[in-house]
């Protein structure tokens, strides 16, 4: 030491109750130990000062003043400037267990501008209040990879901020915080680039808000709550189109939400132009409704979990799925694109009874149209890259692959004898290609054309 071992203990002496009072900057420190570990941010350490045991440095009238280092008992080392016996201005102070913080000090406690380092390699530089993170500052975390850059109050995110939850900063927040929480305004982007895009509370989705899922193509435009879709909204199946596409819209949804599923009064927009208004339970088409066809055709109906169970206007008939070529036709109740041609088969039965077989077929169809139009999309995907316009026509080879799927050939007949049956009631002369695509009434009506010829014995 630069002063004899008298002077070292009258140093010691002035200054033991001045440095004392750190200890009360550590009770202020230590409020902040509630951040959570999970998300790599780790509490400021408490700088606890009881007892000098070395000083090498500068004095003026018996107290240390002007650039010294001290060293603590218990382990820790503060070098810096000294002023009247306190730490005072710019210094660096390093704990025993390796934490440091370099900064502005204000009568032993840390204010002003300052960096703690951790020994992981995690910081956090910005503004410091009496020990504690206050105003603007950035925390990096080198464990987990997370970094918060905004604003701070009592130790905790707090006002306008922005944090990266990976280093590749692929999966981020940026809006408002309320004491560590995401709460207010603010925009998530996830790993996966779905953005989301309004009212947060307690970390989760709460108020009104929009939500993308890109790689699935869909939206929803409404009110959240804990995170979940609940209340009023808008939910749109987004189809990719170019120019010649048969849909001129994209499937969507406005209604009510329960617990993130279609519950309660809504309206569902088909693409092919058709509506459907009325009740939904569990996502599902439940209660009375009334569905619209493109050519503005109203049905009255119940429905029974997406089944139509019964039509509620008995002296209309529903509108019909199609008895004229699809380019004459717009009376389905999906759209052209379900129309039925079966006049092929009706001409084999007496005609009193034509009229009523057709509409039980109709019924039938448009009972199971969503149940079919999965089946139709399902099969035209397969061993197919994707089309520009997100539009998938179904094969022949495709259709026979349906055919076995559902046992088909268990019923005595095989997928030819199926196939030369088909295209003799529909009166096709010509051999298909295995290739030649199938328009989706065309797959209804070589479906009806199949149940035809293995339950024609059980309709007898």
């Amino acid at each position: 030491m630069k002063n004899n071992a008298t002077d070292a203990e009258s140093y010691k002496s002035s200054t033991e109750s001045s440095l004392n009072s750190s200890e009360k900057a550590a009770d202020i420190l230590q409020r902040n130990s509630d951040e959570t570990q999970s998300e790599g941010i780790y509490q400021l350490p408490a700088i606890i000062c009881l007892k000098i045991q070395r000083y090498d440095g500068a004095t003026s009238d018996g107290q240390f003043h002007g650039k010294g280092v001290a060293s603590f008992q218990e382990g820790h080392k503060y070098k810096g400037i000294f002023s009247k016996g306190l730490m005072h201005g710019h210094g660096t102070f390093t704990q025993a267990n390796g934490v440091k913080y370099e900064g502005d000090f204000v009568c032993n406690v840390p204010m002003g501008q300052g960096t703690y380092t951790w020994l992981d390699g995690s910081t956090y530089m910005g503004e410091v209040y009496r020990g504690i993170r206050q105003r603007m500052g950035t925390y990096k975390c080198a464990k987990h990879g997370v970094s918060y850059k905004g604003q701070w109050h009592q130790g905790k995110r707090h006002g306008k901020g922005t944090v990266y939850y990976n280093e590749e900063e692929t999966s981020w927040y940026e809006g408002d915080w309320v004491m560590n929480k995401r709460e207010g305004q603010g925009e998530r982007c996830y790993s996966s680039g779905n953005i989301y895009t309004g009212e947060w509370r307690n970390n989760l989705r709460h108020g009104e808000g929009t939500m993308n899922w890109m790689e699935l193509g869909q939206q929803y435009v409404g009110t959240w709550q804990n995170g979940i879709q609940h209340g009023l909204g808008t939910y749109i199946w987004i189809l990719k189109r170019v120019n010649g596409s048969q849909y001129a819209q994209s499937n969507q949804y406005q209604g009510q939400f329960f617990e993130g599923r279609r519950h309660g009064k809504g309206t569902f927009y088909y693409a092919g132009g058709a509506i459907y208004t009325g009740e939904w339970r569990n996502n599902k088409k439940h209660g009375k409704g009334k569905l619209t066809a493109g050519s503005g055709r109203v049905f009255e109906c119940e429905f029974d979990e997406d089944v139509m169970i019964a039509g509620l206007n008995e002296n209309k008939a529903p509108p019909p799925l199609g008895i004229l070529p699809l380019s004459e036709s717009d009376s389905s109740i999906l759209g052209p694109d379900m129309a039925l041609n079966i006049e092929c088969i009706l001409d084999k039965i007496p005609k009193r009874d034509r009229e009523s077989e057709r509409r039980q077929v109709e019924f039938v169809v448009l009972s199971h149209h969503m149940e079919l139009r999965l089946i139709y999309g399902f099969y035209s995907r397969l061993g197919c890259s994707h089309p520009p316009d997100n539009i998938f026509l179904l094969s022949r080879l495709q259709f026979w692959r349906l055919l076995k799927d559902c046992y088909i050939h268990r019923h005595g007949v095989t997928l030819t004898q199926i196939d030369r049956f088909i295209r003799e009631e529909a009166g096709l002369a010509e051999i298909h290609s295995p290739f030649t695509s199938m328009q989706r009434h065309e797959f209804l009506m070589a479906l009806v054309i199949v149940a035809l010829y293995i339950y024609k014995k059980d309709m007898m």
